[in-house]
């Protein structure tokens, strides 16, 4: 490990703790922890199940986007893989660890193609964070219809922004040279085979949007279990943007970007901030017990084809 990368997940960890430390000088820490305590475990333990095919959706989006990449990924072999680097990601700063790990060993299953096996990890993830931006751009506008508030001009800086990035999406292959023009076309290549070719947007569209759906229940199923209360607008547009949010590599399993996100979102809203943090913190617990089982696929997890060659031939 590089002191640079060392430095990057020490700053994050002091970032996720300053976070906490701001959010509890915001909120009223002692009515945060009744909340949790008083919270309803039957809502949790809903949370709690519909996590198993959430994890299941993911893992056929990377079985659908590896296959049309030519790589061959069950789908059960996916699925372990899946719930190892969940776990991973929940625990370690920076929360895509767990993906890097998924993306080598992905490579290691297939030597003949690792580039392709571990792009197929990347372009699963890009899947899934568009279709998520997507759904945070439209609980917005849901959101500011319903609230009274003026979002044309966010609608139009997001539009701009997504035309920029197809016009860059598609010309730089064209522009770059040498090495860097090789791998950019060869990545896009695989991006249209994965997204596009075939109708292969529809299903990517509908597994990302149906694991965001499942994920948006998790995390109403946790307000309900703090005793919060949300109309489905307040729902669609703070949700998927906690989510998003999240997902960003900026603290150690989202702990306090989630729930200082939270906070704020429900201020905007016009909700008590303290039962959005309660609500988070009940949802980042869900989360991580929900990725438990990758303790297990872990220490069953076999060996790639490779590896287990490399062992035949050194005895």
């Amino acid at each position: 490990m590089t002191v640079s990368v060392t430095a990057r997940r020490i700053l994050r960890v002091v970032g996720t703790l300053g976070l906490l430390a701001v959010v509890a000088w915001w909120v009223d820490v002692d009515a945060v922890l009744q909340t949790l305590m008083a919270a309803d475990v039957a809502p949790l333990g809903f949370a709690l199940l519909v996590s198993v095919p959430l994890a299941l959706l993911l893992a056929a989006r990377w079985c659908f986007t590896a296959q049309r990449m030519g790589i061959d990924l069950p789908l059960r072999v996916a699925a372990r893989e899946y719930y190892v680097s969940m776990l991973i990601n929940r625990v370690v700063p920076g929360g895509v660890v767990g993906d890097v790990g998924r993306a080598v060993h992905s490579g290691r299953r297939n030597p003949q193609a690792r580039g392709a096996a571990a792009r197929s990890v990347v372009l699963e993830r890009v899947s899934g964070q568009v279709s998520l931006w997507l759904v945070v751009l439209v609980g917005l506008v849901v959101w500011g219809a319903q609230s009274g508030v003026r979002v044309a001009l966010i609608v139009l800086a997001a539009a701009f922004t997504a035309a920029i990035l197809v016009v860059l999406f598609v010309r730089i292959p064209a522009i770059a040279r040498g090495r860097i023009g090789k791998w950019w076309s060869i990545g896009i290549a695989e991006a249209r085979e994965a997204f596009v070719h075939r109708g292969a947007w529809i299903t990517q569209l509908g597994l990302s949007l149906l694991s965001v759906a499942v994920l948006v229940v998790m995390y109403a199923a946790c307000v309900e279990a703090v005793g919060a209360t949300l109309r489905l607008s307040q729902l669609v547009f703070i949700a998927p943007t906690l989510l998003a949010l999240t997902t960003l590599p900026l603290s150690v399993g989202g702990w306090g970007v989630r729930e200082a996100a939270s906070a704020v979102l429900f201020e905007v809203a016009g909700l008590d901030p303290s039962a959005g943090v309660a609500a988070s913190a009940a949802f980042g617990a869900v989360n991580l017990v929900a990725a438990l089982p990758g303790v297990w696929f872990w220490a069953r997890r076999e060996a790639p084809p490779d590896v287990i060659a490399d062992e035949a031939a050194e005895a």
